[in-house]
């Protein structure tokens, strides 16, 4: 298996399929692990607030009971997306409900209009935002900003074949070359 990284990939593809089949007629948990993939880890706060649908949360705990999706956080105040299933579902080029993009879209901008700091948010709103706001090319303010920031952003535009964005983020990246010289010394 080591000299053959394909079978590896081919492997775990297949097993996310397989676990995942069973929602083959329950296009609504499909919508919700696609809008979950979206983050790294989310906290429930914002899904409920993006959501707005009480009826979701039964299938968040069904999720995280199936081992599909994990908490975490000091006291489990997030769920993050196992990563096989994650990969699978962002490689999968799976459209991203509307409904959910749109309620995202205005809270970035909302974000950025305000100039929020993590301290305005939970931690999965901060990160999510950030790497919005990078890929939609807006300015942010350096202060609020690290290395790992670009990567993430870098990392989703790849793992979403979004390719242009990578190199529009990687041009950013070697212009704002000053920043991240100060900001790993």
């Amino acid at each position: 298996m080591r000299n053959n990284p394909i079978e590896i990939t081919e492997f775990s593809k297949n097993r996310a399929a397989i676990v995942l089949r069973q929602y083959d007629d329950a296009p609504e948990v499909i919508d919700l692990l696609r809008f979950l993939s979206e983050f790294q880890f989310v906290s429930y706060k914002l899904i409920q607030d993006v959501l707005n649908d009480d009826t979701i949360l039964p299938y968040v705990d069904r999720l995280v009971v199936e081992s599909i999706c994990e908490e975490t956080g000091a006291i489990r105040e997030y769920i993050r997306v196992n990563d096989v299933i994650r990969d699978y579902i962002l490689r999968g080029q799976l459209e991203f409900p509307e409904k959910y993009a749109k309620a995202l879209q205005e809270r970035t901008a909302v974000f950025i209009k305000n100039n929020k700091s993590i301290q305005d948010g939970d931690a999965s709103e901060y990160l999510y935002y950030l790497k919005s706001a990078l890929a939609q090319g807006q300015r942010i303010d350096e202060r609020y900003l690290i290395p790992a920031h670009f990567l993430l952003s870098l990392r989703d535009a790849y793992d979403n074949g979004r390719y242009n964005e990578v190199v529009r983020l990687s041009d950013r990246i070697l212009q704002d070359a000053h920043f991240f010289s100060r900001a790993t010394n």
